[in-house]
């Protein structure tokens, strides 16, 4: 449903305020991430308020319960906790296991282009690195 964007933007403004992404509010890294999987992707409601959400339980106090009592789906919560990488992961067990989901998969796609694309920017050579072997662990493990 188009409000559970609406939902999404709102809270992730308000959750994720104050934190920068480089030089700029944090929620420009969000809606970044929501337009690129609408133009991979086409539009698609739970994968558009996921990408809004992606970050929120990694990056701030905001738990899982919280999501679903704000009225987000559980599918909804469910892909934002494959999008949040547990400590006792390594990054590639992170990154395998997410692609069970399609939703989350298409979000880190989304994400990590997002990423790479600002990393080229600024000329970060160890973030492209990063962000381009995400990518093809991604492809590699596409369900």
């Amino acid at each position: 449903m188009f409000t559970d964007i609406i939902k999404a933007m709102t809270l992730a403004e308000d959750k994720h305020k104050g934190q920068l992404y480089g030089s700029v509010s944090y929620y420009f890294h969000l809606l970044d991430v929501h337009k690129t999987v609408v133009e991979f992707f086409g539009e698609d409601t739970q994968a558009e308020t996921v990408a809004l959400l992606h970050d929120i339980l990694e990056d701030t106090d905001t738990t899982a319960e919280e999501l679903s009592d704000y009225g987000f789906s559980d599918s909804v919560v469910r892909s934002v906790v494959l999008l949040t990488k547990r400590e006792d992961q390594t990054r590639e067990e992170y990154l395998v296991a997410l692609c069970e989901d399609e939703t989350a998969w298409r979000v880190k796609v989304a994400d990590a282009f997002s990423n790479l694309h600002h990393s080229l920017k600024t000329l970060n050579s160890r973030r492209v690195k990063k962000y381009s072997t995400t990518l093809n662990i991604l492809m590699e493990n596409m369900k």
